[in-house]
């Protein structure tokens, strides 16, 4: 194996899709997928509003974080989350997802710290996500930006995780 490094999106293009889809499939329960994921994916990749980041092990995607401003998304998340606020200078992580061979191994801190980094550039500096709880994504996400929270609380039951909780996470970064 080598180093982890991350790769910004600019563009689409098919196999970066065919690489999402099946790390999507290896990632998360069939009963998660989107009903229609290729048109779900080539949608969020052909948004230039977003940012779109793949991890790699040399040539190999091992990973990926999807993330779209955050009022793109509030709308239609209302409905599961009635706190949720308006912020129109906030990036949302739709997803991320590494190999499970490849956890443990730094890749999502990788893939975080670019996400805000790409933002900063874009002069964004505040994020969120509804993180699940069961795989510790919450605590990863809350010890990574201690300090820098500014709004966490507890979704006993998630719609689109299955019924799991979740937590979801506010919080800034600037470097």
């Amino acid at each position: 194996m080598h180093e982890l490094t991350v790769e910004i999106l600019d563009d689409f293009n098919e196999l970066t899709l065919r690489d999402i889809l099946f790390l999507e499939n290896i990632c998360f329960p069939v009963e998660w997928h989107y009903p229609d994921p290729d048109k779900y994916y080539t949608a969020i990749l052909r948004d230039k509003r977003n940012i779109n980041i793949l991890l790699k092990d040399d040539r190999k995607t091992t990973g990926y974080i999807l993330s779209v401003p955050h009022d793109t998304v509030r709308t239609e998340l209302l409905k599961y989350d009635p706190e949720m606020k308006s912020d129109n200078a906030r990036y949302y992580i739709e997803t991320i997802g590494v190999l499970p061979q490849y956890r443990r191994r730094g890749g999502a801190t990788k893939l975080l710290h670019a996400l805000c980094e790409e933002a900063n550039r874009k002069g964004i500096n505040n994020f969120s996500i509804h993180a699940r709880i069961s795989n510790g994504l919450n605590i990863m996400i809350s010890n990574l930006f201690k300090g820098l929270i500014t709004e966490s609380r507890k979704i006993d039951s998630w719609k689109f995780g299955g019924g799991e909780a979740y937590e979801y996470i506010e919080w800034s970064f600037r470097p």
